[in-house]
């Protein structure tokens, strides 16, 4: 019992600052992991435009490449082609373009900038060079159907993000 009592100051510390570094390193580590990972959409309905990090993004439309690159892709397969109009405002934020489903297996498509023989912005420029379009084309499978949503995340903006949904 006098072990306890001597002790008792270094205990009662011990009880408050354990838990209270597994909080302070717990709620580090989630904000290091969600904080800047894209996971809370804003949502823009087909046909819609959206003010998003200082730039107007939209409406966007998934147009099939396919029949000019037949020879370049696999069977298979085929190429999507997102089309976004960025107005940028006085700072143009750059940004990384990714395809999703909006139904069955939800799949997610990078960028294959090569994809197409055109020379044009595969991702938002941060050149303040007035109105453009991105044109970024996806390989993906012959049986990815749609509807397909566009997903843009804008440096700095996470883990909120801009999912334009395409036509």
């Amino acid at each position: 019992m006098k072990w306890w009592r001597r002790n008792a100051l270094a205990l009662a510390a011990l009880a408050l600052l354990i838990p209270g570094a597994v909080v302070v390193i717990g709620g580090q580590e989630w904000i290091t992991y969600y904080g800047f990972r894209p996971i809370s959409p804003i949502d823009v309905r087909e046909g819609e435009s959206a003010d998003f990090a200082g730039a107007t993004f939209g409406p966007a439309r998934v147009s099939d490449g396919t029949a000019t690159q037949r020879e370049r892709i696999p069977n298979g397969a085929r190429i999507l082609v997102a089309e976004i109009p960025v107005q940028p405002g006085a700072e143009s934020p750059g940004c990384t373009v990714t395809l999703r489903e909006t139904t069955g297996q939800r799949r997610h498509w990078e960028v294959q900038p090569n994809a197409l023989d055109r020379t044009g912005h595969v991702s938002c420029t941060t050149e303040n060079s007035g109105r453009y379009v991105v044109e970024a084309p996806f390989l993906v499978p012959a049986d990815a159907t749609g509807p397909f949503a566009i997903e843009l995340v804008v440096a700095g903006q996470q883990p909120r993000f801009l999912r334009l949904i395409a036509p």
